[in-house]
């Protein structure tokens, strides 16, 4: 979420003094007291009158009952925002928001109560509401870049990116060294991919405030997108030495050391990253992933069912089960799943491969189906251009298992080509020798030549 300026909290109001106290210590040295003022509007409330007239009677107590009819009911702009920093210490927002919505109507030149309202409004998520009255700020504060900043961080929520962006631009071209305007100008400008741009406010960030969490940790996302793992693990590596419980911090560290090639160091935080938190998605499918990399395919299969049972509606964590699930030699379960994820994604190219090898090669007679496989490893290798060896490799295996063992041995050939040519040569060597097997095998009759 982007960055309030720091000196105006926008979740959490600290300890509230209301307009006009006095703050004094007494007699024992116990600290700091609150008390109204002469002209506080506290000053004749009803606690204040008992105390000046603690014998009073029965007129006392009528006069405290009028006292009270009078005061409780806010009449004034100035009541009703002293109430509403009451309500807000006290976790009343809707009360708050009453009083400050008040303090407007009677008092419409009010900027403190304007930013308070806008403010409970964020926390409540009515971004729509509160973006007018932050705009209304800028309009009487034009000069002010914290006005800036704050409505260009609610203008992001409301999806009006580009107006965001504007305002970071005028609150930094006003005040050039504001650290929460170049970051929240920098994740603007990510959520819209100009990422060289994002970079540089967020270096800019770490330049005027080097301990900015945040600005580290978004920064470790820009180089991932830019395939840049050691400075990404670098800017994670240092958010995780002040903020050890830092949101999604071991996912991402996850992210980067499995792009690394650390597959250790990536399912130790992918695992962590479950362990905080059980009932997300991608972070038991990541370490699925990585658990299958790292070779134990029991455990991540464990992992990938649990990630589709969390969100079934993901054919990357059924495809992925299903090549799990083939290599511990549960087949059946491995066509099951490749079906799901084609049910989602029915022209994903690697699922329709996969399927289409498992249907060609599997031993299992109650699940072969040669003609099936031929129709996806066709389908697969249209979408894919023609040009995967794999995509090949699989097509020669589904024509030999429907009977085509010349059509197999060609299409292996340009296969074990390709792979040859682009240096995969252990798959070329693989494909050689299924080629060599086709060739060999004697072509089945057509069915009107029998």
């Amino acid at each position: 979420m982007p960055r309030f300026r720091r000196n105006f909290p926008l979740l959490a109001i600290a300890m509230v003094f209301f307009s006009g106290c006095e703050s004094r210590t007494d007699s024992s040295g116990a600290g700091d007291r609150t008390t109204p003022a002469a002209n506080s509007p506290l000053a004749n409330s009803p606690a204040t009158a008992t105390e000046k007239n603690p014998d009073a009677g029965p007129a006392g107590d009528a006069e405290t009952e009028q006292a009270t009819s009078t005061v409780d009911v806010p009449r004034t702009a100035e009541e009703h925002f002293t109430a509403g920093q009451a309500a807000e210490e006290a976790g009343e927002t809707t009360a708050a928001i009453q009083h400050y919505t008040r303090v407007i109507e009677l008092d419409p030149d009010n900027i403190d109560a304007r930013r308070r309202l806008g403010s409970l409004l964020v926390s409540t998520r009515r971004f729509l509401d509160a973006s007018v009255f932050f705009g209304q700020i800028v309009e009487r504060e034009p000069d002010n870049p914290d006005a800036h900043n704050d409505w260009g961080a609610v203008l992001v929520q409301i999806g009006n990116v580009e107006d965001a962006i504007e305002q970071f631009r005028e609150a930094l071209r006003l005040q050039p060294e504001h650290p929460d305007a170049h970051y929240n100008l920098a994740t603007a400008l990510l959520a819209v991919g100009r990422i060289e741009q994002c970079e540089e406010h967020l270096v800019d960030t770490l330049r005027v405030h080097p301990g900015y969490t945040d600005a580290h940790f978004t920064l470790g996302r820009v180089y991932l997108l830019q395939d840049e793992w050691d400075d990404a693990i670098a800017q994670f590596q240092h958010v995780l030495k002040s903020n050890r419980e830092y949101q999604d911090l071991d996912y991402e560290l996850g992210r980067a050391y499995f792009r690394q090639g650390d597959l250790r160091a990536a399912v130790k935080h992918f695992s962590e990253a479950v362990r905080r938190d059980a009932y997300k998605y991608a972070p038991h499918f990541q370490l699925g992933v990585a658990l299958a990399a790292y070779g134990n395919n029991p455990a991540a299969a464990a992992q990938l069912a649990e990630a589709v049972r969390i969100n079934p509606d993901r054919a990357d964590a059924h495809h992925q089960l299903a090549l799990v699930l083939a290599k511990l030699g549960r087949d059946e379960e491995a066509i099951a799943q490749n079906r799901l994820a084609l049910g989602i994604r029915p022209d994903w190219p690697a699922a329709l491969n996969n399927q289409a090898w498992l249907l060609a090669t599997v031993e299992d007679p109650r699940l072969r189906d040669p003609a099936t496989a031929l129709q996806l490893a066709e389908r697969s290798r249209e979408l894919a251009d023609y040009e995967m060896p794999r995509l090949l490799d699989t097509l020669a295996a589904a024509q030999a298992a429907a009977g085509q063992p010349q059509q197999a041995a060609e299409t292996a050939e340009k296969a074990q080509r390709w792979a040859a040519d682009t240096g995969q040569d252990e798959l070329a060597d693989e494909i050689q020798q299924r080629a060599a097997q086709y060739a060999a095998a004697p072509e089945e009759p057509r069915a009107d030549e029998q």
